[in-house]
């Protein structure tokens, strides 16, 4: 059984699900106690929003303008302060709180997974964040992410099986989670080409390590040591496009559309207004579109327990 979450989370959880600009949102913010910094952002037509509280060890993240999650850091790091009272944020869990304890304070959560325990509290949940089993960091967010994984894939089952991916882009495909300095590196290398640029990922925007091969066009970013995504750029424009187009997806010819890769591919997993997805073994081949113009392609490697 699950006991009800208690602590200063509950302030915050009521901004949960708010629009911005709410009083629920104000007060949360208020409850920090210090000022903060915006970053906005845009991606797969949803725009995110963040409000970060450095100094307060907060971030606020919203979509399309309603608050989907709130950050606590902990502890003090290079570039945040710890949030001020962080054994009173949620009562009976602070940073190094093993696993074991919190599910004796807290009870049998409703996601028990490798990295996190996620407890449900009222509209919105607590996301209690492990590394080496003890309590790292805390979030409140919107959603039952991984219940609404699961639920995306017993429906897509259901739809009509896609057809494999197989072409050059196979190779990125299934480097996608490959260790940063893995053997698979050096073979991405000799694919894309010895020319590129490595810059740091801030803390902020999810750590990391982008690598721009820019006569490749393709971007790879990796995180916590794994290739987390590749980006390929196929259209004539303000990056150059993958050199070796006609060999890249068997069966697509470029410039493509919608209704091209729909040819070539099936159905996908999930189509929106502005992209396709395809997905097999925890990786994600999105095909990104402008005005039904096929203008990149993205690869996401999604591990099983998040």
């Amino acid at each position: 059984m699950t006991t009800a979450i208690r602590g200063e989370i509950l302030t915050y959880l009521e901004a949960i699900g708010a629009d911005d600009g709410s009083d629920a949102m104000i007060a949360a913010m208020e409850a920090v106690g210090t000022t903060f910094s915006i970053k906005e952002y845009t991606s797969t037509g949803v725009h995110e929003k963040y409000l970060i509280f450095a100094k307060g060890g907060v971030d606020f993240l919203l979509h399309d303008g309603i608050v989907d999650t709130v950050f606590f850091h902990l502890r003090d790091s290079e570039k945040y302060a710890a949030y001020a009272h962080p054994d009173a944020l949620v009562e009976g869990v602070r940073f190094g709180t093993s696993r074991d304890e919190v599910i004796d304070k807290l009870g049998i959560p409703r996601q028990n997974k490798k990295h996190y325990l996620l407890y449900p509290a009222g509209d919105a949940f607590v996301n209690i964040r492990f590394r080496d089993e003890r309590v790292l960091r805390v979030n409140a967010q919107r959603q039952d992410y991984a219940a609404q994984a699961e639920s995306e894939q017993a429906e897509s089952v259901s739809a009509a099986e896609p057809k494999p991916i197989t072409g050059e882009i196979s190779q990125l495909i299934d480097a996608a989670g490959s260790a940063y300095g893995d053997a698979v590196m050096l073979d991405l290398v000799d694919l894309l080409g010895p020319r590129l640029d490595s810059h740091d990922i801030d803390a902020e925007d999810g750590g990391g390590k982008l690598l721009v091969f820019d006569s490749g066009g393709v971007d790879l970013q990796y995180r916590d040591d794994a290739l987390l995504a590749a980006l390929i750029h196929v259209r004539e424009g303000d990056r150059r496009p993958y050199p070796r187009r006609d060999a890249l997806v068997d069966g697509l010819a470029f410039p493509a559309t919608r209704e091209d890769v729909h040819a070539a591919l099936g159905a996908p997993n999930d189509s929106r207004s502005d992209l396709d997805l395809y997905s097999e073994n925890g990786r994600h081949v999105m095909f990104n579109y402008d005005d039904d113009s096929l203008s990149t392609i993205s690869i996401v490697h999604v591990p099983h327990d998040t």
